[in-house]
Protein backbone atom coordinates (compact mmCIF):
# COMPACT_ATOMS: atom_id res chain seq x y z
CA UNK A 1 0.00 0.00 0.00
CA UNK A 2 1.06 3.25 -0.86
CA UNK A 3 -0.31 6.79 0.45
CA UNK A 4 0.18 10.05 -1.11
CA UNK A 5 -0.69 13.20 0.23
CA UNK A 6 -0.05 16.56 -0.95
CA UNK A 7 -0.76 19.43 -4.31
CA UNK A 8 -0.71 17.45 -7.57
CA UNK A 9 -1.06 14.29 -6.56
CA UNK A 10 -3.99 13.21 -8.28
CA UNK A 11 -1.41 13.30 -11.13
CA UNK A 12 -1.20 9.59 -10.11
CA UNK A 13 -4.94 8.54 -11.42
CA UNK A 14 -4.21 9.86 -14.43
CA UNK A 15 -0.66 8.31 -15.27
CA UNK A 16 -2.57 5.16 -14.08
CA UNK A 17 -5.21 5.86 -16.72
CA UNK A 18 -2.80 6.57 -19.52
CA UNK A 19 -0.67 3.27 -18.62
CA UNK A 20 -3.72 1.35 -18.37
CA UNK A 21 -3.98 -1.84 -20.47
CA UNK A 22 -7.04 -3.75 -19.53
CA UNK A 23 -9.60 -2.58 -17.18
CA UNK A 24 -10.36 1.06 -15.91
CA UNK A 25 -13.13 1.63 -13.32
CA UNK A 26 -13.95 5.06 -12.55
CA UNK A 27 -16.38 6.31 -9.59
CA UNK A 28 -16.16 10.18 -9.27
CA UNK A 29 -18.86 12.72 -9.12
CA UNK A 30 -17.28 14.93 -11.26
CA UNK A 31 -15.16 13.93 -14.54
CA UNK A 32 -14.38 16.75 -16.87
CA UNK A 33 -14.30 16.74 -20.39
CA UNK A 34 -10.71 16.10 -21.00
CA UNK A 35 -11.13 12.84 -18.80
CA UNK A 36 -14.01 11.64 -20.50
CA UNK A 37 -11.91 12.18 -23.65
CA UNK A 38 -9.29 10.30 -22.58
CA UNK A 39 -11.27 7.39 -21.23
CA UNK A 40 -12.86 7.31 -24.25
CA UNK A 41 -9.83 6.32 -26.07
CA UNK A 42 -9.16 3.97 -23.72
CA UNK A 43 -12.11 1.93 -24.44
CA UNK A 44 -11.76 2.15 -27.92
CA UNK A 45 -8.11 1.07 -27.72
CA UNK A 46 -9.92 -2.18 -26.18
CA UNK A 47 -9.44 -1.65 -22.51
CA UNK A 48 -12.43 -2.12 -20.48
CA UNK A 49 -13.75 1.05 -19.07
CA UNK A 50 -16.60 1.45 -16.82
CA UNK A 51 -17.76 5.16 -15.46
CA UNK A 52 -20.49 5.72 -12.83
CA UNK A 53 -20.40 9.43 -12.15
CA UNK A 54 -23.26 12.03 -11.19
CA UNK A 55 -26.70 12.31 -13.39
CA UNK A 56 -25.72 15.99 -13.58
CA UNK A 57 -22.65 15.04 -15.55
CA UNK A 58 -24.50 13.30 -18.41
CA UNK A 59 -26.77 16.26 -18.90
CA UNK A 60 -23.85 18.46 -18.39
CA UNK A 61 -22.39 16.98 -21.93
CA UNK A 62 -25.81 16.79 -23.85
CA UNK A 63 -26.83 20.61 -22.64
CA UNK A 64 -23.19 21.23 -24.43
CA UNK A 65 -23.74 19.56 -27.06
CA UNK A 66 -27.40 20.56 -28.12
CA UNK A 67 -25.77 24.67 -27.23
CA UNK A 68 -23.53 23.99 -30.08
CA UNK A 69 -25.97 22.34 -32.55
CA UNK A 70 -28.23 25.68 -31.87
CA UNK A 71 -25.17 28.34 -32.63
CA UNK A 72 -24.32 26.72 -35.80
CA UNK A 73 -27.74 26.48 -37.02
CA UNK A 74 -27.71 30.49 -36.17
CA UNK A 75 -24.89 31.16 -38.40
CA UNK A 76 -26.08 28.83 -40.85
CA UNK A 77 -29.51 31.66 -40.82
CA UNK A 78 -27.60 34.57 -40.22
CA UNK A 79 -25.63 34.13 -43.17
CA UNK A 80 -28.52 36.15 -45.54
CA UNK A 81 -27.67 39.23 -43.16
CA UNK A 82 -24.51 38.84 -43.36
CA UNK A 83 -24.18 39.31 -46.94
CA UNK A 84 -25.04 43.09 -45.81
CA UNK A 85 -21.48 43.27 -44.14
CA UNK A 86 -19.32 40.70 -46.02
CA UNK A 87 -16.36 39.89 -42.73
CA UNK A 88 -19.16 38.79 -41.03
CA UNK A 89 -20.13 35.91 -43.67
CA UNK A 90 -16.44 34.59 -43.08
CA UNK A 91 -18.00 33.65 -39.59
CA UNK A 92 -21.13 32.56 -40.24
CA UNK A 93 -19.50 29.85 -42.30
CA UNK A 94 -16.42 28.97 -40.17
CA UNK A 95 -18.51 28.74 -36.97
CA UNK A 96 -20.72 25.92 -38.46
CA UNK A 97 -18.14 24.02 -39.08
CA UNK A 98 -16.05 24.08 -36.55
CA UNK A 99 -19.54 23.61 -34.13
CA UNK A 100 -20.01 20.51 -36.02
CA UNK A 101 -16.73 19.07 -34.86
CA UNK A 102 -17.04 19.74 -31.58
CA UNK A 103 -20.00 18.09 -31.41
CA UNK A 104 -18.27 15.21 -33.25
CA UNK A 105 -15.26 15.07 -31.06
CA UNK A 106 -17.27 15.01 -27.99
CA UNK A 107 -17.01 12.48 -25.39
CA UNK A 108 -20.09 9.68 -25.85
CA UNK A 109 -18.47 7.48 -23.17
CA UNK A 110 -21.25 5.50 -21.77
CA UNK A 111 -21.56 5.91 -17.76
CA UNK A 112 -24.10 4.58 -15.24
CA UNK A 113 -25.44 7.90 -12.98
CA UNK A 114 -25.69 7.69 -8.97
CA UNK A 115 -27.07 10.46 -8.26
CA UNK A 116 -25.99 11.38 -4.54
CA UNK A 117 -22.08 9.70 -5.14
CA UNK A 118 -19.29 11.59 -3.51
CA UNK A 119 -16.71 8.46 -3.60
CA UNK A 120 -13.74 8.52 -5.73
CA UNK A 121 -12.19 5.61 -6.23
CA UNK A 122 -10.29 4.52 -9.62
CA UNK A 123 -9.75 0.47 -10.27
CA UNK A 124 -7.04 0.34 -12.94
CA UNK A 125 -5.44 -3.23 -14.19
CA UNK A 126 -5.80 -4.65 -11.11
CA UNK A 127 -4.91 -1.74 -8.60
CA UNK A 128 -7.22 0.81 -6.71
CA UNK A 129 -6.94 4.15 -5.87
CA UNK A 130 -9.18 5.86 -3.28
CA UNK A 131 -8.79 9.78 -3.46
CA UNK A 132 -10.39 12.39 -2.58
CA UNK A 133 -9.63 13.99 -6.18
CA UNK A 134 -12.43 14.19 -8.94
CA UNK A 135 -11.70 13.32 -12.63
CA UNK A 136 -11.26 17.18 -13.52
CA UNK A 137 -8.67 19.56 -14.09
CA UNK A 138 -8.87 21.40 -10.55
CA UNK A 139 -8.94 17.90 -8.89
CA UNK A 140 -4.84 18.06 -9.84
CA UNK A 141 -3.68 21.41 -9.02
CA UNK A 142 -5.42 20.74 -5.54
CA UNK A 143 -4.14 19.02 -2.04
CA UNK A 144 -5.15 15.68 -2.33
CA UNK A 145 -4.73 12.49 -1.16
CA UNK A 146 -4.44 8.88 -2.98
CA UNK A 147 -4.15 5.43 -1.60
CA UNK A 148 -2.99 2.98 -3.95
CA UNK A 149 -3.74 -0.47 -3.03
CA UNK A 150 -4.07 -4.29 -4.56
CA UNK A 151 -7.57 -4.43 -2.60
CA UNK A 152 -9.78 -4.92 -5.14
CA UNK A 153 -12.97 -3.64 -3.96
CA UNK A 154 -16.28 -5.49 -4.55
CA UNK A 155 -18.18 -2.99 -6.31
Amino acid sequence: MRVLFGEGVAQEIIKAIEEAKKEIIVYSPWISEKYSRLLEEKRKRGVRVEVYARESEKRKFVRRKKRYLALAVLSLLSIPLSLYYPPALFFSLLFPIFSLLYIRGSPTLPFTAINNLHAKVYVIDGKTLLSSANLTESSLRNVEFVVETEWRPEL
